[in-house]
């Protein structure tokens, strides 16, 4: 009788040999069979092309950040009424608070909408910088901005 070495290094009749498929096509799901049947270049082929490189803008401009700052003290202004409604109701059922809340609601979402327009159209004049685009972007939450550290202010 061989020694168990011996044994381990041959390979039993039953299974088969490494190079030969472990398995049919027919037994695959339709969908796998497609995929593998498929070639390689016609997968690659069917990918979406990337999307254009954004244009290049300028970092800072001096002619855009009085606006952009102008924007920001108003984003204050029309923000912090809907955050402190937020903060008092919650934001569970807007429709059930009342009408001084869904004005707040509605005034801080014209402003927004405002601030998204003015980045739209300086974007498509090619005059807008990172710089002012920020503070814009920012403009939007700092009624919320302003309730969070107010009360944490409060709060010690």
């Amino acid at each position: 009788m061989p020694a168990w070495w011996e044994q381990q290094s041959q390979q039993p009749a039953r299974l088969p040999a490494m190079n030969a498929p472990a398995f049919s096509e027919q037994e695959l799901d339709p969908w796998l069979a497609d995929f593998i049947a498929a070639p390689a270049a016609s997968t690659v082929a069917a990918l979406p092309t990337p999307p254009a490189p954004p244009k290049e803008k300028p970092l800072f401009s001096l002619g855009n950040l009085p606006g952009a700052l102008w924007d920001a003290g108003r984003g204050l202004v029309n923000t912090l009424p809907a955050s402190g409604y937020r903060a008092y109701y919650g934001t569970d059922r807007p429709d059930t608070q009342n009408e001084s809340a869904r004005s707040a609601y509605q005034q801080e979402a014209a402003f927004n909408q405002e601030m998204a327009d003015k980045t739209a159209a300086a974007q498509a004049a090619g005059t807008s910088d990172s710089t002012s685009e920020s503070i814009r972007e920012a403009a939007k939450s700092l009624g919320f901005t302003g309730i969070s550290m107010g009360a944490t202010a409060l709060g010690g």
